[in-house]
């Protein structure tokens, strides 16, 4: 390893964290219950609705479901 390489490693290792962390946190966990809510709703109606939105292989725990469709939606928040 090069001491510039190293040096580079150092860096990243002690910057600060993003000031901006927290309003991130706050919206995925905002959409994250969101779509838990409405993944828990699924399960009481005949069709499900995250099949008809995406392809998802099967049937997994709401939670699952939840963290999968906040993490696919996340992107389009910062879409202006």
């Amino acid at each position: 390893m090069t001491n510039d390489h190293a040096l580079k490693q150092n860096a990243l290792a002690t910057r600060a964290p993003d000031e901006g962390g927290w309003e991130q946190h706050l919206i995925y966990a905002v959409l994250f219950v969101t779509f838990l809510v409405a993944a828990v709703l699924s399960r009481f109606v005949p069709w499900h609705w995250p099949r008809l939105i995406c392809s998802w292989p099967g049937r997994s725990s709401v939670v699952s479901e939840a963290r999968s469709a906040a993490s696919k939606a996340i992107p389009f928040v910062y879409m202006g």
